[in-house]
């Protein structure tokens, strides 16, 4: 069966994707993820605080 008309009739069949549990290596990246993003966050700030200060 050509992957595009399996696609179609997923598609057809259900209005909502299906969802699927996560595994614990998914949840693990998901939370690195977002302590990544909290450290990117923290680092944006402390590069506008120096910045702010040399210009001084």
């Amino acid at each position: 069966m050509d992957w595009r008309k399996s696609r179609n009739r997923k598609k057809e069949g259900s209005a909502e994707p299906e969802i699927l549990p996560l595994t614990e290596r998914e949840r693990h990246m998901l939370k690195e993820i977002h302590e990544l993003k909290e450290a990117n966050e923290i680092l944006k700030d402390a590069l506008g605080f120096f910045v702010k200060d040399r210009k001084k």
